[in-house]
């Protein structure tokens, strides 16, 4: 079975933008999956998934939240 990488910080960075931007043509908004396949597209990782996607971002918000 092949397990999700773990997103570094500087992937977080690289997560976060394109979903602050126009989602690709064709899509309304941005997804768990094309911002998986954006990451790996941008060689932030060679490769994750929608699930590790999903807890990235849950871990940046918490830690944004914290700081407030």
């Amino acid at each position: 079975m092949n397990v999700p990488a773990r997103i570094a910080r500087e992937g977080e960075a690289r997560l976060v933008a394109p979903g602050c931007s126009k989602p690709p043509e064709g899509f309304a908004s941005w997804t768990l999956s094309l911002l998986a396949d954006k990451l790996v597209e941008l060689k932030a990782v060679e490769s994750t998934g929608p699930e590790t996607v999903r807890k990235s971002l849950k871990k940046s918000s918490a830690a944004l939240e914290s700081r407030l």
